[in-house]
Formats: C-alpha cells, sequence, structure tokens
C-alpha cells in the first residue's frame, strides 16, 4: 500500500509543479496589483500629480511623469502610408494631436486618463484611435 510506483511518482512531481507555479504566479499578481493601487494609477493623471511635476504645460508634465501615454505602435496599417498619432481629447470633445496638449496649462487640469486603441474606439467610435487617445478633463464649464 506504502509503495508508490515510478508512473504515480511522475504524476505526483507534475501535479506538484503545477500547482507551485499557480501559487507563485498568484502571489506576484496579487502583490502587483496591491503596489499599482499605493502609488496611483499607471492610466491616470491627477492636478495634484501634475502640479507636483512644476511642469507649465500639459505635454511637458507628461513627459515628465507618464510618457508611456505619448508612445505609439508605429504604423498599423498596411494600406495607409502616414503614421497615426495619439488623440486627444480636452473635456470629451475632440482636441487634435499630442502638439496640442502644449497649450494645455496644468493648473487648470484635473485629470488627464490615457485610452488604448480598443478602448479609445468604444468611448469615441469611429476611426482614428490606432494608437491610443488622451483625455484631459478641467475644470472649465462644458457647454450644454
Amino acid at each position: 500500500m506504502g509503495l508508490v510506483l515510478p508512473r504515480n511518482r511522475m504524476l505526483l512531481r507534475s501535479c506538484l509543479v503545477a500547482l507551485s507555479l499557480t501559487v507563485a504566479a498568484g502571489a506576484c499578481a496579487s502583490s502587483g496589483s496591491r503596489g499599482a493601487r499605493a502609488t496611483g494609477s499607471t492610466e491616470v493623471l491627477r492636478a495634484d500629480e501634475l502640479r507636483r511635476s512644476g511642469a507649465t504645460d500639459l505635454l511637458s508634465a507628461i513627459r515628465m511623469l507618464r510618457p508611456a501615454f505619448l508612445q505609439t505602435r508605429g504604423r498599423t496599417s498596411i494600406t495607409r502610408s502616414e503614421e497615426s498619432e495619439v488623440a486627444v481629447y480636452l473635456d470629451d470633445r475632440p482636441f487634435g494631436g499630442l502638439a496640442m496638449l502644449r497649450e494645455i496649462q496644468v493648473n487648470v487640469v484635473i485629470e488627464v486618463r490615457h485610452f488604448s486603441a480598443t478602448q479609445a474606439q468604444v468611448r469615441w467610435g469611429g476611426d482614428g484611435h490606432s494608437q491610443g487617445a488622451i483625455l484631459v478633463i478641467t475644470g472649465a464649464p462644458r457647454p450644454e
């Protein structure tokens, strides 16, 4: 009864390895999410963080704090020769490309959110979001 056959030993070893990998992956995933919450989201920039940066315009602040917001994936279509860039929305209205972020002063911004290409497509529809989008929310009153 206490005899473990070689075949059963291999099965037992495989199960132990799989269990160890599952536990290790779960530990890494849970500690990573706690760390992200403690330091703030990598997809959102809030007013206090922007002001602490010392930058005056939003493009400079994003370059310092979240340069990944500005990165593109290169050409995303074989039929289009031009590369697209990250779309910029100001208070949920189209505002242009990344260069327009120079026109926005940090002191009026409440929040900046980065959207992946898929998230931007779902939120704003249409074409032109192959590089994602940045939404800038200011304290300005919104027109009806």
